[in-house]
């Protein structure tokens, strides 16, 4: 290893591996322009020569900090990295990178694998034909990148935890990114603002989304699709979910009978209210309190 890189390739135990999400390597270098890349002392199952390219049996998510480079996958295709770069490598998937010659680069990995990692993985901004996003702030990335290798370096007790704790964050910072790149700052956000809180303020009450579209002075269509940008999900079931979590608290917390419980929380009728809370929960309205009302005897 030289004075320019750490790396670590950890030891998981069985509770690690059976957390769902275990870390399996960390590190970082600098490589000078004019370097040969990759460094030779990794092991044998991470090193590789650019023309043969590599698999590996983990994820790693790298970012680039300074420099420029290029990276293809087998999926993915080709890309330029440059400062801000975040790329995923995926298990079992063909890639090569490395920096360029002429400018060399600064980068960060972790490395990580399970069943958890992959539910993770597949609900976020990257996939297979799109492993690769660039950000504009790299500023805090690279702080949650530099916090993981500290707590690497020191491997002291809960460092697998509070690492994989980290890479959430990191992950959840690109969510937000992404998501928030075409509202911060413009009338639309301010719009949508207003929309969830008349939603929350009528909990109680049919709603006519089309109305509130034209409360906001804005078309159906364009405030459903912003709104679902901006949140993740249409306007109807975000309002459905705000219902559903109200009932929930009316149900644990009240005495109120179902059928009371559906009028206040604006249903039609206890049909459809109880129609809705098992596909919000996966449980009747009855079993749900039932379950919560034994849990708190045992």
């Amino acid at each position: 290893m030289g004075k320019n890189e750490f790396f670590k390739y950890f030891v998981n135990s069985k509770n690690d591996i059976d957390s769902g999400f275990y870390i399996e390597n960390v590190g970082n270098s600098v490589v000078p322009a004019g370097t040969e890349y990759p460094y030779k002392h990794h092991p044998a199952s991470h090193y590789f020569k650019w023309e043969k390219g590599r698999f590996l049996k983990e994820y790693q998510l790298l970012f680039i900090s300074k420099g420029k480079g290029i990276f293809e996958s087998r999926h993915g295709g080709k890309y330029e990295l440059i400062p801000g770069t975040l790329y995923l490598l995926y298990p079992h998937e063909w890639h090569r990178y490395r920096p360029l010659t002429s400018t060399g680069w600064e980068e960060y990995w972790i490395g990580f694998n399970g069943k958890f990692a992959d539910n993770i993985i597949s609900g976020s901004f990257f996939s297979l034909e799109e492993p690769v996003v660039y950000l504009k702030n790299i500023l805090p990335i690279q702080s949650l990148f530099e916090e993981i290798i500290s707590f690497g370096k020191e491997e002291k007790p809960g460092y697998q935890q509070i690492i994989t704790g980290l890479v959430l964050q990191v992950l959840g910072q690109i969510q937000f990114s992404f998501r928030s790149r075409n509202f911060l700052g413009k009338p639309i956000e301010e719009k949508i603002n207003k929309a969830r809180a008349l939603l929350n303020e009528n909990i109680n009450s049919p709603v006519n989304f089309k109305e509130i579209a034209m409360r906001l002075n804005i078309s159906y269509s364009l405030f459903r699709k912003r709104f679902k940008e901006y949140t993740g999900i249409s306007p109807k079931q975000y309002y459905l979910q705000l219902k559903t979590k109200r009932a929930q608290d009316l149900l644990l917390n009240t005495s109120s009978s179902i059928q009371n419980i559906a009028f206040e929380t604006g249903f039609e009728n206890i049909y459809y209210f109880s129609k809705s809370f098992k596909e919000k929960t996966g449980h009747s309205p009855s079993d749900f309190r039932k379950s919560r009302i034994y849990a708190s005897k045992e």
